[in-house]
This record gives structure tokens, C-alpha cells and sequence, in this order.
């Protein structure tokens, strides 16, 4: 059986509600974090039509290769007091010109490349990351194999090749037939089982939290914080409790090690965790852009195919700000 199939077993409920399955396929259900598994089910059960599945799967490699790289800037900015020459550091990673000097002494950057994302733009940061990770050295506070292993450049190579595959299907897409439809899914496929899997596996046992505003203190050093579980396909997420010695924000996104309980704070500014519009319905949304028309930042929910609009502000207090600046001030590190 194929790696990938192991996770793709039919699921049967019993009287009592519970959920009896094949012990490969826990892994979406146990192993993998909410977004990964939500995005892989779609994209391996989401339809029967191979055309539609061939879209879902580039869809997946997309989303994979955004989420990493977010993960591994998270990842810079948690453990920035260990890295010297920052400006060269922001440089190194977004590849832009440095435009100007801003009002604080700050290096602003020529970030209009950056103003609409593309599969090819997270290829461009994770190869920059992948030189990033093998250059300096980072105290994480998580497993430091972990983002050793996602910042392999090897990873970066498989993504630029998905980058390529999504690339010409979208240039032929009017013109494929059923048999070229249904190779670039058998190709496709292969991809899943022989390389995707591996990535999808260096998430096993890793949790994602989302902070709510209530918590409590439950000793001099430890506190309980109610959170919503984004573990595996639960739709809606869960609600629960978690213990920690660590001060957690309100309303930010965690990745947690559950073996040493350690937590890594998502960057908000590139991923976040909102309410669908017009739905019950809650969804993980990617930076998707800058649209300067409506002074709004864009963001992507890649398995429901919907957008999320955030207003730009412009003071030096808030997350994000217009045009040129706007990098500069969501890689800020302090």
C-alpha cells in the first residue's frame, strides 16, 4: 500500500459516536495539526473527478510550502537575541533593495515583489531560508532537529519542481484531454507518496494551538489557558485546556512540542486564525497580499477557497503598514 493511502481508510462511527479507524490513517485523525490534515484530506478524498483532484493537489503543495516557510520565520523571529547583523539577516531573506532609510533608522525595503504572493514567491522565501537555517545559528525553542529538517534545501528543489508542474498545468488547462489529466495526477500522486508524506511526517507529534483571552494562574509559575485544538480533522475545532510555564498571547497561534511542552508563536502578520465569512465555520488564512486600493492586507484560506480582508493601519503601534513599509514592519523582531 502507498504511504499515502494509508491515510485515506474509510472511517465508520459507532453507536456510541466514536470514531473506529485503521491505526495508518490516525495519523490525520492524531498525527498531523488541523491545517495539514484539513488541506491533505481535500485534496486525496475532496472529489472523485481527476481533474478536480489534480487542482487539489497543487493546491496542497502550495499550501505546504507557505505554511513551512512561515514556520521557519516564526521560528527566526523567536530566537532573534542570537542573531547579529539583523539588516543583512532581512535582506538575505526577502531578497529586495533596500529603498530608504525610515524615521527610526530602519532599512526599508522595495517590497512591492511581496505585494501578491504566489506559489512561486514561497518557493523563493524557502530557498532563502534554506541558506538562512544552514548560515547562522538558531537557539528555537522547540525541537532544533525539527527546523534543521523543514529547512532542508532539498525541500526547497521539490517545491520549485511542484512550482513548475502548477505552472504549465495552468497554461493548459483548456486544452488537456482525460489521458493527460489523468498522468499529471498519476505524477502528482507520486509526489504525495514519495516526498510530501516525508514533510507531512515531520509534523507527527507537533500540536497547534490557537490562544483565547481566558486564562488562570494555577501556581507561582504555571498558568492554564483555554485554547482552541487545531489537531486533527475536527471541524469545528476544539475546545480545550492546556498547562505551560510559558506566557502565551491572547488570540495568537502556537506550535507546540509535546514532549518538552515547549510553544512556538506563529507570526501573526503572516497566518491566522478567523472566523470564515458569512459562516460558523473557522479557517486558517496565509498572507496572500497587499491590495493598496482598499488599504487592506489579503489573506488566503487554501482548502476553502476563501479570502480574508484586514485593514492596513498606519500607525507605528499596529501589525501591519502600507506599501513599502510593510515588510519591514512584519519582520520586525522586537
Amino acid at each position: 500500500m502507498k504511504s499515502y493511502e494509508e491515510f485515506a481508510c474509510t472511517i465508520e462511527f459507532s453507536d456510541k459516536g466514536s470514531v473506529n479507524m485503521c491505526s495508518h490513517w490516525k495519523i490525520v485523525y492524531q498525527g498531523l495539526i488541523w491545517p495539514l490534515a484539513t488541506a491533505y484530506l481535500k485534496a486525496t478524498r475532496g472529489s472523485n473527478n481527476e481533474d478536480t483532484r489534480k487542482k487539489n493537489l497543487l493546491v496542497l503543495f502550495e499550501f505546504l510550502a507557505s505554511f513551512n516557510v512561515i514556520i521557519l520565520i516564526s521560528a527566526i523571529k523567536n530566537s532573534s537575541e542570537n542573531i547579529e547583523e539583523y539588516d543583512k539577516l532581512i535582506e538575505e531573506l526577502w531578497s529586495l533593495r533596500v529603498i530608504k532609510k525610515g524615521k527610526s533608522g530602519n532599512n526599508i525595503y522595495d517590497s512591492k515583489t511581496w505585494h501578491r504572493m504566489s506559489f512561486g514567491s514561497w518557493t523563493t522565501l524557502y530557498g532563502n531560508l534554506s541558506k538562512i537555517f544552514k548560515k547562522y545559528e538558531f537557539s528555537t525553542v522547540m525541537n532544533k532537529e525539527f527546523f534543521e529538517n523543514l529547512a532542508n534545501k532539498k525541500y526547497k528543489k521539490l517545491f520549485n519542481k511542484l512550482r513548475n508542474k502548477e505552472r504549465n498545468s495552468d497554461a493548459h488547462s483548456g486544452f488537456e484531454d482525460d489521458i493527460d489529466v489523468s498522468l499529471k495526477l498519476q505524477e502528482l500522486e507520486r509526489y504525495l507518496d514519495e516526498d510530501i508524506f516525508n514533510i507531512l511526517k515531520l509534523y507527527s507529534g507537533l500540536k497547534l494551538y490557537y490562544t483565547t483571552c481566558e486564562n488562570k494562574a494555577i501556581s507561582p509559575k504555571k498558568t492554564e489557558y483555554k485554547v482552541f485544538s487545531l489537531n486533527g480533522h475536527c471541524d469545528p475545532p476544539m475546545m480545550s485546556k492546556i498547562i505551560t510555564d510559558m506566557k502565551l498571547k491572547p488570540k495568537t497561534l502556537y506550535l507546540n512540542d509535546s514532549l518538552n511542552n515547549n510553544f512556538l508563536e506563529l507570526d501573526c502578520d503572516l497566518i491566522r486564525f478567523n472566523l470564515i465569512p458569512n459562516s460558523k465555520k473557522w479557517g486558517i488564512y496565509i498572507y496572500d497580499g497587499i491590495d493598496t486600493r482598499k488599504n487592506v492586507a489579503l489573506y488566503k484560506c487554501y482548502y476553502d477557497d476563501n479570502m480574508l480582508e484586514i485593514p492596513l493601519k498606519t500607525d507605528e503601534d499596529t501589525f501591519l503598514r502600507v506599501s513599502d513599509e510593510f515588510l519591514n514592519q512584519v519582520l520586525r523582531i522586537k
